[in-house]
């Protein structure tokens, strides 16, 4: 995985246990060189931590689509996903920001894609729970087959009690 050190400025993660003071946030993409990434990622935590420090880590989100049509690349989709809990609590990063998927295509079926997108969200919720970790569902930009884009999207994903799930507002996504 490659890491890029963010200042967290216009991300916040709101909920129950997830409130955070403003820290660093990793960027865990292209899956792969794990260990090496680990190794250098624990570094860069370690020393944050030591300054007070609070760590994000948004999961891998290029060629990602969790709930994609494909069975194959939703599979691998959530592997990565998967993956990165697994390096958020390694981390010791107390939440995960992950991106809730889009649709595989303009034609693409939305209520499929809400099924898919609620299965993939049980899941998050099961595994922050074994990770000892919060999910934060970013809402995504205005762009095409983005589902979680509008209020009514998110009031309808979060109108369920998660434990560990909450959202994330990305503040720039919120431009039209």
């Amino acid at each position: 995985m490659g890491f890029h050190l963010l200042p967290e400025r216009t991300i916040r993660h709101r909920g129950a246990g997830c409130d955070r003071p403003p820290g660093l946030r990793f960027c865990g993409d292209l899956d792969g060189a794990l260990l090496v990434g680990r190794s250098a990622a624990g570094n860069h935590a370690r020393h944050a931590r030591s300054l007070g420090l609070n760590l994000t880590l948004h999961a891998a989100s290029y060629d990602v689509n969790c709930i994609s049509t494909n069975p194959g690349i939703r599979r691998e989709s959530r592997r990565q996903l998967r993956s990165s809990l697994h390096l958020a609590a390694a981390l010791g990063a107390s939440v995960v920001v992950v991106h809730p998927g889009q649709l595989s295509s303009s034609r693409g079926d939305r209520s499929e894609a809400w099924k898919s997108l609620e299965e993939i969200v049980v899941m998050l919720d099961d595994w922050a729970d074994e990770d000892e970790v919060c999910v934060g569902i970013e809402n995504m930009e205005k762009k095409a087959n983005q589902i979680l884009l509008l209020p009514q999207d998110l009031a309808r994903l979060f109108a369920r009690s998660w434990r560990h799930v909450r959202l994330t507002l990305d503040l720039a996504h919120t431009r039209h």
